[in-house]
């Protein structure tokens, strides 16, 4: 026998450290790929979790404008309920129903134009 050639029992057992290597090698990629695959997961998760918050703050901002437009409407029809019926605009009607007046600039026919909210 050469000493190129091993006899097959011999060549089985140098083979056999290389075969427990490559599957130590796999089993620690897998796990590695397993932990690369849990930490994507992960991020992922928690940009979706940061996204639906967002979502969410933003739907409760648009829902409270909404009740304070209610309230402000409910407000009003208060008001109108309170004076139903009036011959003439007082002080104190005004005060309740107008906001302020914007009197614009006299125009070149001297007319001008007056917003009363």
């Amino acid at each position: 026998m050469s000493a190129n050639h091993a006899p097959s029992f011999v060549s089985g057992h140098t083979t056999a450290p290389f075969r427990i290597h490559f599957k130590w090698r796999r089993e620690r990629n897998e796990r590695h790929n397993t932990y690369e695959d849990y930490s994507i997961f992960r991020q992922s998760l928690s940009d979706e979790e940061n996204n639906v918050s967002e979502q969410l703050a933003e739907v409760a901002s648009q829902i409270e404008d909404c009740r304070k437009r209610c309230d402000n409407i409910e407000e009003q029809k208060a008001l109108i309920e309170k004076y139903p019926h009036f011959d003439k605009l007082d002080r104190s009607v005004a005060d309740e129903f107008i906001d302020f007046v914007e009197i614009g600039m006299t125009g070149e026919n001297g007319e001008r134009e007056i917003h009363i909210h």
